[in-house]
């Protein structure tokens, strides 16, 4: 008795497990396909953490919702969702086939317990095509499912559709070869209008054929990659070509099509306005394909169906146009848009769950495509015959109209015979001078064309070479961070190595940008150089020291000389002038493998200026002669650049080129010497160059300020912005108040009426440029002091409008500079800064009992900090606490509150620790007193 209780109650605890809400589908004889929508139930997983034995608990059963729809679809998505259908089998089928019928889903898993265990299948389109259980175009598994079983299925993809079947395996086989058919059918017309039309096209040169062949053959691929063919047949084993890979031929089909549609329909001349339009789609078609390399795929989506959804329109508005212009080849053009915008538009909504999808909609397209092929390539013959009808006719004309004027007059045809004689020869010479300027332009196309792939392998190139910083600079910051946030104390000397690797990725990462800055001016003409006084022989001490650690690592040896008559100081551009002797040093240091390089600096009096001569040698691999020509050309990199390639040696192909133009826009000469295996020899000449007799003032102390004037207002929607100028303000006694955005600066400004604004000029909402208009207007904000900041380009008016202007990346010593410009202040030295005295943490006699309590509760907090140390944690008490003291007889304590709370924004812990100990030790002192 007692076994039958437990079977019963097992019983029902299985029973009381099952949460199926949809109606099992039931198979029975004579019925060989089902579809499985109406009988699913469906839970989203937006975490996409959900186990299949999660699933199966009863908090998360229950959830499953029962499917109203043939083809469930959840349109764009990053959730992971999890279908639940019972299988009875009534039929003597043993072995069925479960289709997932949409190709674009990530991951596919169909899990069926197995002897009380959960077994599983998995596949999709980020998989190889080998984990396919069955080798077709759709998703399919083979099953066999029994009496009764309980199935799921977990599917995550961009696109989320559930379009789930179940056929046997010869109801399966006849549908897909139906349908492989209908498909073939319809690509064996895209091969054929592409193997036809460039039949053409070589026939008769026409651009408007090679458009049509590329459009046709993109387009082509695009559609076989979206009915699946190109996953079984070209791509089999490149999961990132199935998914990010129809971006390509989407870019390449709107790209090609709109370079058509422009040929086609006569744009450029016809209609200006349009034409301009369609060159800005080729572009963005453009950056469609370079998107598809770069963004996820669950991006790239949606960049096309905008993309898409914004250039049909334009495209069937240009074909009405042009038809109502009465030009003919427009009507076959508009008639074949018509039938392929239906079907592109049916497929485009589909993602978005506008209309269903079913095997009409899904295919709704090729019917359309296939005819838009057909009528283009009719309307391409029909062009054509029109342009030689019209031609035809105007050579009638013109010898009509030349009979007629010979049979009038026969000196008038005699003169003609003359002129068309001169005609003759005139041609002639014409067609000799447009054969040279056809040999002239071939060879700066040429040129172009060289120059274009430079600048492409230079930009490719530099994509790399910034994350490779970049990664430096976040993977050590992050350690740092994960480590101050575990509280634990990274050990110094790490943490130094850690610290100079962000210092020397980020000073990699500037010279970088700085090199891309600089061309940038020097092809726009806008560099300009900063002449100032500098110690010459402190120059190149500094980069002589430099070099020295750099060839003992390479096991090199450094000649460093400097005549005893060069100037001590002299007036140039500093900056450029180490920038171009550096250039050139560490292009010897790169190639020179043995040997020695050596810097020689020489000077020789012209009146009252001087000629400096700075000669660079190595011992390196030298330069052939057909290169030493061309190493200053821009872009350009020598074949033992090319031969370090492999070795991931970065060269820009810019640096000797901007060299060379830093050292012209200086009035000087660079000349280069070299022959193979012995060397080369760079010699820099600079004449007229002026001394400075005025000593330059070295080893200056370092101060710090306290300004008189003490509360400024930062504005920037970057944390980091704000914190690293808060660190720079750190030694000083200024009270900061922060905006994010142009409102806030404006309400804040008003409000608060501080004594300098700091703003970024690219903000949310509105941004610095537009908020300066407001307060400009107001007579409590129009006179404070309103300092721009940006790392972009903007107009000198625009700069001009700000009290100053500073560009990004900006330094401490720049701050520093343009504060005490505008607020009074006081220097202190950075010496005796830990000598200065902190707010006074001192209490009044007079506090009452009230006060006391606070007193107590701030003890026990500061105590309770000083253990754990979360700077996070005094920052938030400190400012809860200035809440509480207000309207007390401790609010003069804020402050004393205010500089620990500073002082928690730059993690000062140091200087935190001792003022709360001060703190604590002034309360007891107090609380004993009373």
């Amino acid at each position: 008795m007692g076994k039958v209780a437990i079977t019963i109650l097992i019983i029902g605890f299985c029973i009381s497990l099952d949460y199926s809400k949809a109606a099992p589908l039931f198979l029975e004889n004579g019925k060989e396909y089902y579809k499985l929508g109406l009988h699913l139930d469906i839970l989203e997983d937006p975490t996409k953490e959900l186990t299949i034995h999660d699933v199966n608990t009863k908090k998360w059963a229950k959830k499953f919702v029962t499917s109203k729809e043939e083809v469930p679809n959840f349109g764009f998505s990053k959730s992971a969702f999890w279908v639940r259908f019972k299988i009875k089998n009534k039929t003597q089928h043993k072995k069925w086939f479960l289709s997932q019928n949409y190709y674009y889903h990530d991951e596919v898993i169909l899990f069926r317990k197995v002897q009380g265990h959960w077994k599983s299948k998995k596949t999709g389109d980020m998989y190889p095509f080998s984990t396919r259980e069955v080798d077709v175009r759709p998703i399919t598994f083979s099953i066999a499912p029994g009496e009764e079983d309980l199935y799921f299925l977990r599917v995550q993809g961009s696109i989320n559709q559930l379009q789930l079947s179940l056929a046997t395996p010869t109801k399966f086989s006849i549908d897909e070869n139906r349908e492989t058919y209908a498909l073939g059918l319809f690509f064996g017309l895209v091969l054929s209008m592409v193997a036809y039309n460039a039949f053409i096209f070589f026939s008769t040169g026409s651009s408007s054929y090679i458009y049509y062949v590329l459009y046709v053959f993109f387009y082509g691929l695009f559609l076989a990659h979206f009915n699946g063919f190109t996953q079984i047949h070209l791509f089999r084993d490149l999961p990132w070509m199935n998914n990010n890979g129809t971006l390509l031929w989407v870019g390449g089909t709107s790209l090609f099509l709109s370079f058509f549609t422009i040929n086609f329909l006569g744009l450029r001349d016809s209609t200006p306005k349009i034409y301009k339009i369609f060159v800005f789609l080729s572009f963005t078609s453009f950056l469609v394909m370079i998107s598809s390399i770069i963004f996820p795929f669950y991006i790239n989506i949606r960049i096309y169906t905008i993309h898409s959804l914004l250039a049909l329109p334009i495209i069937f508005y240009t074909a009405i146009y042009r038809v109502k212009m009465n030009y003919r080849p427009a009507k076959y053009y508009l008639f074949a848009f018509s039938l392929m915008i239906i079907g592109t538009f049916t497929m485009t909504l589909i993602p978005f769950d506008i209309i269903p999808s079913n095997a009409f909609t899904n295919k709704a397209g090729l019917l359309g495509n296939a005819l838009e092929l057909i009528f283009l390539s009719m309307g391409l013959a029909d062009k054509f015959n029109l342009i030689q009808k019209e031609s035809l006719q105007k050579e009638i004309e013109y010898t009509r109209k030349l009979k007629i004027s010979s049979l009038k007059e026969k000196e008038t045809y005699r003169q003609l015979q003359i002129v068309h004689n001169q005609l003759l020869v005139a041609n002639e010479d014409l067609e000799t001078k447009v054969e040279k300027r056809t040999i002239e332009l071939n060879k700066s196309l040429n040129q172009l064309k060289s120059f274009t792939e430079e600048r492409s392998n230079f930009f490719a190139k530099l994509s790399h070479e910034l994350r490779t910083p970049l990664n430096s600079i976040l993977g050590f910051s992050n350690i740092l961070l994960e480590e101050n946030s575990k509280g634990s104390e990274v050990n110094k000397f790490n943490k130094d190595e850690y610290l100079n690797c962000v210092i020397s990725s980020g000073n990699t990462l500037l010279g970088l940008i700085n090199e891309v800055h600089d061309i940038t001016k020097l092809d726009l003409g806008k560099l300009k150089l900063n002449y100032n006084s500098f110690s010459l022989k402190n120059l190149l001490n500094n980069i002589s020291t430099y070099l020295i650690s750099e060839c003992e690592k390479k096991g090199l040896l450094f000649y460093f000389k400097m005549d005893e008559t060069l100037p001590t100081n002299i007036i140039l551009d500093e900056l450029r002038l180490k920038q171009v002797l550096s250039n050139l040093l560490e292009n010897a240091l790169k190639f020179t493998d043995d040997g020695f390089i050596s810097l020689k600096v020489s000077s020789q009096n012209s009146g009252d200026k001087v000629d400096l001569k700075f000669v660079i040698e190595d011992s390196g691999p030298g330069i052939n002669d057909k290169e030493i020509g061309l190493i200053f050309d821009e872009f350009y990199s020598n074949s033992l650049e090319k031969e370090k390639s492999d070795k991931a040696t970065f060269s820009s192909g810019i640096g000797l080129y901007i060299t060379k133009k830093l050292v012209e826009k200086m009035d000087g000469q660079i000349f280069v010497k070299s022959k193979l295996k012995k060397g080369a020899t760079f010699e820099i000449i600079l004449k007229d160059v002026k001394p400075d007799t005025k000593e330059v003032e070295e080893g200056k102390i370092k101060l710090s300020y306290d300004f008189l004037s003490n509360q400024i207002l930062i504005a920037d929607d970057h944390e980091q912005n704000i914190k690293l100028l808060k660190a720079y303000l750190s030694e000083s006694n200024l009270i900061i108040e922060v905006a994010t955005n142009g409102p806030e600066l404006v309400e804040k400004a008003t409000k608060l009426r501080p004594k300098l604004i700091l703003t970024d000029v690219k903000m949310p909402i509105y941004g610095g440029h537009e908020a300066l208009k407001g307060l400009r207007k107001k007579d409590e904000t129009k006179n404070i002091p309103i300092v721009g900041i940006s790392a972009i380009s903007l107009h000198e008016d625009v700069k001009k409008e700000f009290s100053d202007f500073l560009n990004k990346p900006v330094s401490k010593e720049t701050i520093i500079k343009t504060l005490k410009k505008y607020l009074g202040y006081k220097e202190f030295e950075a010496s005796s800064l830990d000598k200065k005295p902190a707010a006074l943490f001192a209490l009044k006699s007079d506090l009452e009992s009230k006060e006391n309590d606070i007193l107590i509760q701030m003890r026990k907090h500061f105590k309770k900090d000083l253990e754990l140390q979360d700077i996070t944690n005094i920052e938030t008490y400190c400012s809860q606490l200035k809440n509480e003291i207000k309207n007390t007889k401790l609010e003069y304590l804020n402050q004393w509150l205010d500089q620990i709370i500073l002082k928690a924004n730059i993690f000062e812990i140091d200087y935190i620790n001792r003022i709360l100990k001060d703190a604590i030790a002034a309360i007891d002192n107090f609380l004993e007193g009373k």
